[in-house]
């Protein structure tokens, strides 16, 4: 199965931004471009519930489904970026520089380009194929079904169980005679059905009907209405069938049956507003004090479900750390006691599962089977510690001869199908690397952005939303910290090689991405979305170009630039010695390209094509042998990071006053002395670094600094290099949280540092101050 749930929501936005942006699109293109969009979202919805059901109730039809429905998101996502890129040219271009125009856009563009309508076209005929294969898919029933049967059994229930019923019970004389909604909320496997459950059967007997239904992946409305009305009216409705349900209307039906009676009905895990429109429409508004419970892993589901005035929303969290060793005990030691010795790698899985009560109570349950008489709990916990630990000279090692390993390995793929389903498409992403390999956060957050796995939300960027995701990994204990990099300023992690080993095991499995290590093992690459490349090779093995969307170096490896490789998002080529400048050209026609790094690399040139890489957001031009920035890379109008760090430059271009999306700008350790003034145009830069402190030098900024209105960090201001003018604009950034300076201990020197230190005085909002001497 594809795991590509990031890239449902990414072509979504992609099409929402073409339908809401002034966009060059074709007579009647919105029309078919809404209709794209509302089945895409439909299908979106079915696939995410489904990649978080557990994987042992996906049969293989289940999962031949889930590929092509993954196959068509990516396949419309191409499509859309290239329609993106083609209808964001001018409306109306006559004459020569028409022509020249287009002779431009067709140097640049891939040699497939087609026509905006005939682009069109096959985004709906993508749509509508995977619709029919919808269409005859019977989705599984009962996907998520409650994992417990005992009350007794369950672990911080009382206080969300109390809470629950005293919302659906107290209230005045007037509301408790009115109709009233409660919408649990939470993320699969926090215990909502569970909960719901609990609440129902205390509750019922103060009823006079109740049913609990469970709405499908793939609902069959009149099969729900027959599953409800059977258990509202059992007495009466005991033979009820479907077939007879066809000739008459099953709302109709149960409304009138529910109009005079006190009810409690539960809707279970619903993910579609449709559903919940056809729902309620059955469930009449009476004065007899009726009560229902929904949950939804949905917050816009459940806002809707609570958009009246006697509703509310009820919203799970995830277990302490406490409560889900409590949990992992009660499902383990049914008959006996907890030995005194702890170990870490109970403390390790206890943090994998992250508070997530299905995933505690699985994993219990797997070890619960894994305890002999030959074999008892303290040595089997010794085993998995001693494995998690251990750390193999390679990943090709055979995972038999260490003991515990298999159990660990079965732990960490249970702890990843209990995942939400974008911290899967994360998580995964980290098998792309090599063994012992450094990861920083700014890099990771940047590519997950770049594959389309992030979505921004009203209250968070998506960096922010990103960088929460990581912080989520290191406290499931998938990624560790390693150590702190001086230059960057941030610190390094790294993935133990036992958790990289079964990570890339589930890859293949998902068909996520395909490692070439150089081991002899022969597969079939033509379902593979992204490749890391780990060994050195002649030339890469045939695969369909069109599906290749992120391409990664990791080690000593060498490779041969693909011209065809047309819809990259993600080219990684950082330590690459074996890059030449004519591959740069080729590069220079991937339209779609989104992330490029060339660190590392023996590059000198930069190409005026660099124009032609119109979705690039981040380019790494860091430690190169490049002296010289084009001027044709202000045209790149998507840009948010330029790291030209290490490399030989004594100045910027001023046409980088042009990127107006720039967010991050590194010229450190270069020989830039003075940043351009156009610099000062810039609306969105947050960070600026510059300076050299390892040879002790700053840099001047430039007079009209205080219009940097958005920057939070800057470095390395000289104190001997700057305008006095250029000194007391830095008061007026309001949101400078960082800065590093330059100062010099002689006697000339001192008023400079003074007026230096008391502008940066005055930035309320500074957090970090690093001096230099």
């Amino acid at each position: 199965m594809d795991i590509t749930a990031g890239v449902t929501g990414s072509v979504l936005s992609k099409l929402d931004k073409l339908l809401k942006e002034e966009y060059n699109l074709p007579s009647g293109a919105k029309e078919d471009l809404k209709y794209v969009a509302e089945e895409q979202r439909r299908l979106q919805a079915y696939f995410c519930s489904m990649t978080d059901a557990p994987p042992d109730q996906l049969d293989k039809f289940d999962r031949g489904w889930l590929s092509k429905i993954s196959e068509a998101f990516c396949k419309s996502e191409n499509i859309v970026d290239i329609l993106t890129v083609e209808c964001s040219k001018p409306a109306a271009d006559p004459g020569v520089c028409r022509r020249l125009f287009r002779r431009t856009r067709d140097s640049l563009n891939p040699p497939h380009h087609q026509d905006p309508k005939d682009l069109i076209a096959r985004i709906k005929e993508i749509t509508l194929d995977v619709l029919d294969v919808f269409a005859t898919h019977k989705h599984l029933d009962g996907c998520l079904r409650p994992l417990y049967k005992d009350e007794k059994d369950l672990v911080c229930i009382d206080g969300p169980k109390d809470v629950l019923i005293k919302m659906l019970t107290e209230g005045d004389d007037m509301s408790m005679n009115q109709q009233k909604i409660v919408s649990i909320v939470g993320l699969g496997g926090l215990g909502k059905t569970t909960l719901a459950h609990v609440v129902y059967h205390r509750l019922k007997p103060q009823f006079d009907c109740v049913a609990f239904v469970r709405v499908p992946l793939k609902p069959d409305m009149v099969g729900l209405f027959t599953e409800m009305l059977y258990q509202l009216d059992v007495k009466n409705h005991i033979n009820i069938n479907e077939e007879a349900m066809d000739n008459i209307q099953p709302v109709s039906l149960i409304r009138a049956f529910l109009l005079n009676k006190r009810y409690l009905i539960v809707i279970d895990d619903l993910w579609n507003e449709d559903d919940w429109h056809s729902i309620s429409s059955s469930l009449p508004s009476n004065d007899k004090g009726s009560r229902v419970i929904t949950t939804t892993r949905v917050n816009g589901i459940a806002n809707l479900c609570c958009s009246g005035g006697n509703e509310s929303m009820y919203e799970v969290q995830c277990l302490g750390y406490q409560n889900s060793r409590e949990l992992f005990l009660k499902h383990y030691f049914r008959h006996g006691s907890w030995p005194d010795a702890d170990t870490d790698i109970f403390d390790d899985i206890i943090r994998m599962c992250s508070g997530t009560p299905s995933a505690i109570i699985s994993i219990a349950s797997l070890l619960a089977t894994k305890v002999t008489a030959q074999k008892p709990w303290q040595e089997m916990m010794n085993h998995l510690h001693c494995s998690s630990k251990q750390m193999p000279s390679s990943l090709g090692f055979k995972s038999e001869n260490i003991p515990g390993f298999e159990d660990l390995r079965e732990i960490l793929s249970l702890t990843y199908a209990h995942l939400p389903s974008p911290l899967k498409d994360c998580l995964l992403y980290l098998a792309v690397h090599a063994k012992n390999q450094i990861i920083h956060r700014t890099t990771m957050v940047r590519k997950w952005i770049s594959e389309g796995f992030i979505s921004e939300n009203a209250r968070h960027s998506r960096e922010e939303v990103a960088s929460g995701y990581f912080d989520e990994l290191i406290s499931r204990s998938f990624i560790r910290l390693s150590e702190y990099d001086n230059y960057s300023r941030e610190e390094m992690y790294e993935v133990n090689s036992m958790v990289l080993y079964v990570l890339r095991q589930i890859s293949d499995k998902e068909h996520f991405a395909t490692i070439l290590s150089g081991v002899g093992i022969s597969r079939d690459y033509a379902h593979y979305f992204r490749l890391s490349v780990q060994c050195s090779g002649t030339e890469l093995p045939v695969m369909d170009s069109s599906r290749i969307r992120s391409i990664t170096i990791a080690g000593p490896a060498k490779i041969y630039l693909n011209h065809d490789w047309v819809y990259l998002r993600v080219l990684d080529l950082d330590g690459y010695k074996d890059l030449q400048n004519s591959d740069v050209d080729h590069i220079c026609r991937m339209t779609l390209l989104k992330y490029l790094s060339l660190k590392h690399t023996p590059v000198t040139i930069i190409p005026p094509k660099i124009r032609g890489l119109h979705s690039l957001e981040t380019l790494d031009l860091g430690h190169t042998e490049i002296s010289n920035l084009p001027p044709e890379i202000g045209q790149l109008q998507n840009l948010k990071t330029l790291n030209a760090g290490g490399i030989k430059i004594s100045c910027l271009p001023p046409e980088i006053g042009k990127l107006q999306n720039l967010e991050t700008l590194d010229v450190r350790q270069t020989k830039v002395k003075e940043l351009p003034k156009e610099l000062v145009r810039l609306p969105k830069l947050a960070y600026l670094y510059f300076g050299d402190c390892n040879s002790a030098r700053g840099v001047k900024l430039p007079v009209g600094s205080d219009q940097l209105k958005s920057v939070k960090v800057l470095g390395t201001v000289d104190s001997r290099e700057c305008s006095g003018n250029a000194m007391e604009e830095i008061s007026g950034l309001t949101r400078l949280r960082e800065i590093e300076v330059m100062l010099y201990d002689q006697p000339a020197d001192m008023v400079q540092n003074d007026k230096l230190m008391s502008s940066i005085g005055k930035c309320v909002n500074l957090e970090y101050l690093i001096i230099l001497w």
